[in-house]
């Protein structure tokens, strides 16, 4: 058996055209493209199984996954032999699916009304249009076709689709048949009592959730008080209209000779109508506004307020600014989501690599050698790394950094935290050359600071080939009171449009030939932070020579207010 690693999504598709490989195990979070575009591609191209392997455990990501193009899906920790296990299960699959058309080349088409499957063709229609399943979906779906008044447990569908023997995969039965769902409707499956069969009637039309909550009756038309620029003038005009109503109403009713007792309460009546219908048009947005707040308590935070954009009252400023809110709510849960995503990501990754080592070393099948050992040290001072670095981001949120001021010799910092680098920099030769002025001094906090310039001078020597140059040089600019360091790993570069995206949390430069990544996607975020704390900042500027981050810090430390 050979395999092949790519490093980023957009490789794996290239490999994949190029090798043809007989399966493929794809990770979701990967630099370029990502694992989900890569896996419809390489689907799209040949139809070969592949198993998704990442943290990400939601029961949304898993059908994602598998409506992309995934046989199998899988979330990290993860056990060796279980990984083992599933991918033999998949390449089973493809041998006896090649048998099984074999065999079905004379095989019926089933019928299902709205739905057909063509069993010979491996092709499914839904209303006569085809429906792209990936093999294990079809596989499934034609077990469950071929005997409609049958129910299959999950164990009998896991022995027959996936060759499993214990029930440890019945998630994996529901992810796909949620996915099958989602493809062809969702009366076209039906769960019994933990039992899925296919249906024999035809889908019904569903219902289709929208965004917006549903407008009254009375938002829907242009109303005289939407006129008004303000609420107090619609409230005026209302109440001056509907006095003047009852007022022509009672003394119409009173000439024709109509008793008091009667015109009066029917004309209070009519004046309580009048109010009652044309209010329901000024407070139908906090109606509104009601139902969205009541959603987005529930946590649906993709509900807004229907507004026209004409009404210029109180009423539709609050609303707007409502949806506003509603707005940055969403992106805010959008992005505290994908960052507990990013997290897990990040931890689980080398805890997965510490139990599959351990678990070889355990089986025998790979001896504790010291090579071995020291693949486990890393993955733990990994580990450590990333911890640490989730505790300065904690403090870089809750702004809780104080500062240890002190004047100290730019040249001997930088040598000392340069020192440690070089050393970690083990076997891959590069050569960090330092042009620094020695009668160079500033402010700052050492510690911070020492953080700040190890995070990037790492980051040169993680996307710099082996064998090759990194250069630190440092001047002072006195009209402006400010030491800059310039830090350039030559031969490479970052494209303009990349060069603020790399400073945001968790995202990781393209690792290429020679390179080594392995990173967490933290350390220029948290390295940008350690300088703005100094009142500074940091930069990629153009430079012909390679990627140059530039830092600029004040001389002399200047306290907050």
């Amino acid at each position: 058996m050979d395999a092949r690693v790519a490093g980023d999504g957009a490789s794996a598709v290239q490999a994949a055209l190029q090798l043809k490989p007989d399966l493929v195990i794809m990770d979701i979070m990967l630099p370029v493209m990502d694992g989900l575009e890569a896996t419809k591609r390489i689907v799209a191209e040949r139809p070969v199984p592949v198993l998704i392997l990442t943290a990400r455990d939601d029961e949304t990501d898993k059908v994602i996954g598998l409506g992309a193009g995934a046989d199998d899906y899988m979330t990290k920790p993860f056990s060796m032999r279980e990984l083992i296990a599933r991918c033999k299960a998949l390449l089973r699959r493809v041998e006896r699916a090649k048998v099984i058309a074999k065999n079905s080349e004379n095989e019926k088409i089933l019928d299902f009304g709205s739905m057909v499957i063509d069993p010979a063709q491996r092709i499914v229609t839904v209303n006569g249009e085809q429906v792209h399943l990936t093999p294990t979906e079809f596989d499934l779906l034609a077990t469950l076709a071929r005997r409609p008044k049958s129910v299959l447990t999950r164990e009998k569908l896991l022995e027959e689709v996936w060759d499993w023997v214990d029930a440890s995969g019945t998630r994996t039965v529901d992810s796909h048949v949620k996915a099958l769902r989602h493809k062809l409707g969702a009366d076209m499956i039906r769960t019994v009592h933990g039992v899925a069969t296919p249906s024999n009637r035809r889908p019904s039309n569903g219902i289709s959730a929208i965004n917006e909550i549903p407008l009254d009756n009375a938002t829907k038309r242009v109303k005289p008080v939407d006129l008004f620029s303000s609420l107090k003038l619609e409230l005026s005009a209302l109440i001056v209209c509907a006095t003047a109503i009852a007022f022509a109403m009672c003394w119409f009713l009173l000439k024709f000779g109509w008793s008091g007792w009667i015109a009066m309460p029917l004309t209070l009546v009519v004046a309580l109508g009048i109010t009652y219908f044309f209010s329901r048009g000024i407070t139908a947005p906090l109606r509104q506004m009601r139902d969205v707040a009541e959603a987005m308590a529930e946590g649906d935070y993709t509900v807004r307020v229907n507004i026209d954009q004409e009404r210029h009252d109180e009423v539709g400023q609050l609303a707007r600014s409502f949806n506003e809110m509603a707005e940055e709510l969403e992106h805010a849960d959008k992005m505290r989501l994908d960052m507990i995503a990013n997290v897990s990501h990040e931890l689980r990754t080398p805890v997965s690599a510490l139990q599959a080592m351990v678990e070889n070393m355990a089986d025998g099948v790979t001896e504790p050698t010291s090579a071995n050992l020291e693949g486990i040290l890393t993955q733990t001072q990994r580990l450590s790394d990333l911890i640490a670095f989730l505790l300065d981001l904690s403090r870089m949120e809750a702004g809780a950094a104080s500062l240890n001021i002190e004047q100290f010799n730019v040249a001997e910092f930088l040598d000392e935290t340069v020192e440690p680098l070089e050393i970690a920099d083990g076997g891959h030769a590069h050569d960090i050359q330092m042009r620094v002025s020695d009668d160079i001094t500033m402010e700052g906090d050492q510690d911070r600071l020492r953080q700040l310039f190890t995070n990037i001078i790492a980051n040169a020597l993680k996307h710099s080939p082996d064998n090759t140059t990194v250069l630190v040089e440092t001047h002072e600019d006195k009209d402006n009171g400010t030491i800059v360091t310039n830090v350039v790993n030559f031969g490479s570069q970052i494209a303009p449009s990349d060069r603020s995206d790399i400073f945001r949390r968790f995202v990781k430069g393209k690792t290429g030939p020679g390179t080594e990544s392995g990173g967490t996607g933290l350390g220029l975020s948290i390295a940008r932070w350690a300088a703005q704390l100094h009142g500074g900042s940091v930069r990629v500027v153009d430079d012909t020579r390679g990627a140059d981050f530039e830092i600029t810090l004040p001389k002399y430390h200047i306290a907050n207010e």
